[in-house]
């Protein structure tokens, strides 16, 4: 079992830098457009053109891969509460840390509800 909680960590980690490309890749692109196909297929070009963006997607695949191989190991009912309340929290804390994000008062207790629930959900 202890694998799977290094695979989980694993998993969130990876994921977390993936998603900190995509946010600052879309954010050097801009807003998104969809108004029209082709307003639409520019906007894939220019996000598939950004190193960030890719590597973000990149990162996200590793991921999936990480997150198959978990399942193939435990059942869902028990990793998907762990794995994204793990993930949750790692990225509250890249958002706060990297991103700069203003954290409230309110979001601090929201992790510290999902940390008890994580160690509920562990235990036996």
């Amino acid at each position: 079992m202890q694998k799977v909680y290094l695979l989980i960590l694993a998993m969130g980690i990876v994921t977390l830098i993936g998603q900190l490309c995509l946010k600052r890749g879309v954010t050097e692109v801009g807003v998104i457009q969809a108004g029209s196909l082709r307003i639409l297929i520019q906007s894939i070009i220019k996000l598939l053109s950004n190193p960030l963006i890719l590597t973000g997607l990149s990162f996200s695949v590793v991921g999936a891969f990480i997150w198959l191989m978990i399942l193939s190991r435990v059942g869902l009912s028990f990793v998907f509460p762990i794995s994204g309340g793990i993930f949750y929290i790692l990225l509250f804390l890249a958002s706060w840390l990297v991103l700069k994000e203003e954290i409230t008062l309110l979001r601090w207790m929201g992790v510290i509800v999902i940390l008890i629930g994580i160690i509920m959900i562990t235990k036996k």
